[in-house]
C-alpha cells in the first residue's frame, strides 16, 4: 500500500516533468537549433551590456541575419520585441541599483545606458508607473523607520 502510493507519486512527478520539457520544446517550434543559438547570442549581448545602445541592424549583423528575421524570431522565442527586452532589462537593473541606495539617479541612468537623467526618469515612469525618486525615497524612508524602531526597542530594553 505505502510503496504503491510512493510509486504513483513518483510517476506523477515524472509526467509533470515530461510535460514541462515538452512545453519548453514547443516554444521553439519552427526554429532550428542554430536559429535559437543566434537569438540567445543577441539576448546575452543585450543582457551583458546594458549601458550600450544597440541598433536593430547591428544586432542582426552580430547574429548573422537580417533585421526582419531577428525581430520575428526574437519575439517568437522570448515573447517580447528586441527593444522591449532591452527596456525591460535596463529598468529591472535600474530598480535593483536604486534599491541598493548606493547610487544617485544620474549615476544609475548612465549605468543603464541613458545619457540624460530626464530621459531615464521618463522611461522608468513609463515602465513602472512611478518615478525612480519614489523608489529611492521609499528605500531611505524605510531604512530610517527601521533605524528608529531599533532605537525605540533599545530604549524600552533599558
Amino acid at each position: 500500500g505505502h510503496l504503491e502510493t510512493l510509486y504513483l507519486k513518483a510517476k506523477m512527478i515524472e509526467l509533470i516533468g515530461l510535460q514541462l520539457a515538452q512545453a519548453k520544446q514547443q516554444k521553439t517550434v519552427g526554429l532550428k537549433s542554430a536559429e535559437v543559438e543566434k537569438m540567445i547570442e543577441v539576448k546575452e549581448l543585450i543582457t551583458n551590456n546594458l549601458n550600450e545602445s544597440y541598433s536593430l541592424s547591428y544586432l542582426a549583423r552580430v547574429a548573422g541575419t537580417n533585421e526582419q528575421y531577428l525581430k520575428k524570431h526574437f519575439k517568437l522565442l522570448y515573447g517580447n520585441t528586441v527593444f522591449g527586452y532591452i527596456t525591460m532589462c535596463k529598468m529591472q537593473k535600474a530598480k535593483e541599483l536604486l534599491l541598493t541606495g548606493k547610487y544617485q539617479i544620474t549615476e544609475i541612468a548612465e549605468m543603464v545606458g541613458y545619457r540624460h537623467a530626464t530621459h531615464f526618469t521618463s522611461a522608468f515612469k513609463k515602465f513602472f508607473g512611478f518615478v525612480p525618486k519614489m523608489v529611492k525615497t521609499k528605500f531611505l524612508f524605510g531604512s530610517y523607520l527601521s533605524f528608529n524602531f531599533e532605537l525605540l526597542e533599545l530604549f524600552i530594553a533599558i
